[in-house]
């Protein structure tokens, strides 16, 4: 069997890189029988992919030959979110009678169904996929508001743990004292500034603690997160780590009091699940993150952490101190975050997708 995947990169730097990375590793790992050939757009230099989906219209137009080719190779075919991925699946294999799969993954799953023409296109694509699949309630739910009628399958995401737990740490980055974790891009949906003024209340409480902030970034948003904190007069106390390796992210895992991302629906652009949620998890960490958006999947509320109001900051902050405060309570959330994530492993999802694979053809 050989299945062409669509995605944007495979590079485990960012979020959709990590998954589409271990989704594609993990199956041909675990059926060597699949073959697994990826277009992506922007490439990582993995040996069995091909960066020809260019976001370039037109460069895109000239290798449709070479795309559909390709899917005409292929028993299935299988896009990683609507737009412009599933779109593109559909559009280059109509006549090719090829199953095809979508994956909701987030926001390019759900933003394209507010935009006039976007919407026509995303619809027709989703309607003519033989399977829907998504990686968390919440992006089945926010697509289903628009277009009811689907059947949709949610496959939660897994963690790879011997990518991080058999790393080599190096543990003077957690020597300078206690302090609060997140991790992800420097962008809005992200919550950065939300979480900058949370912490701000915070260290009133705990003044020695820090913000250590890891992530990609130095545009409008980032300028605005570097006004907030010098304002709130946190400069010495909020610490950005950027284009780290992954020894050192363990690092900073191991040495973390608790995790924290306040994710946010920033025009539709929203958390489609959060695997940064289960890395914490993995260590040991109490998480905190957002009601409504994908986190909601990958956090046990009350169990392992918090979900709150992402524009509550208050019940943010007395989320925090009630786990700085509460060693029980920190103690019980920690063996619980170990525990969940464990049972999330990417040899469970490749499982259920290898059998949809099956069960197509």
């Amino acid at each position: 069997m050989k299945v062409c995947v669509l995605t944007h990169n495979l590079d485990t730097k960012n979020g959709g890189g990590r998954m589409a990375y271990e989704l594609v590793g993990s199956m041909r790992k675990a059926n060597p029988d699949i073959e697994m050939v990826v277009l992506t757009t922007a490439g990582s230099n993995c040996r069995f992919e091909k960066p020809i989906i260019f976001s370039n219209k037109l460069r895109l137009l000239f290798h449709w030959r070479k795309i559909r080719q390709i899917f005409r190779q292929s028993d299935l075919i299988h896009a990683l979110d609507g737009f412009p991925y599933g779109f593109i699946a559909t559009f280059l294999s109509f006549g090719l009678k090829r199953k095809k799969i979508i994956t909701l993954v987030g926001s390019g799953s759900i933003k394209p169904l507010y935009n006039f023409w976007q919407f026509f296109l995303v619809k027709w694509a989703y309607k003519k996929a033989d399977k829907l699949t998504a990686i968390s309630s919440y992006t089945a739910q926010e697509v289903k508001k628009m277009i009811p009628d689907l059947e949709i399958e949610v496959i939660n995401l897994g963690i790879n743990l011997d990518r991080f737990l058999f790393q080599k740490a190096d543990q003077e980055i957690a020597k300078s004292g206690r302090y609060i974790l997140s991790v992800g891009r420097l962008k809005p949906r992200k919550g950065y500034l939300e979480s900058i003024k949370v912490f701000s209340e915070v260290n009133k409480h705990f003044p020695d603690l820090k913000y250590v902030i890891v992530g990609s970034g130095d545009g409008k948003y980032f300028q605005k997160m570097l006004e907030s904190i010098k304002n709130l007069n946190l400069t010495d106390k909020v610490i950005f780590k950027k284009n780290i390796s992954d020894d050192d992210l363990v690092s900073l895992y191991q040495g973390a009091e608790l995790f924290i991302l306040l994710s946010q629906n920033d025009n539709y652009d929203i958390e489609g699940f959060g695997l940064v949620f289960l890395e914490a998890a993995a260590f040991g960490l109490p998480v905190i993150s957002s009601k409504n958006c994908g986190a909601q999947d990958a956090i046990l509320d009350k169990e392992n952490g918090f979900l709150v109001d992402p524009k509550n900051l208050r019940e943010a902050a007395e989320s925090i101190l009630l786990i700085l405060n509460n060693q029980s309570l920190r103690e019980r959330f920690s063996e619980k975050s170990k525990k969940f994530a464990k049972q999330m492993s990417w040899q469970k999802v490749v499982v259920k997708y290898a059998d949809i694979y099956r069960s197509l053809l």
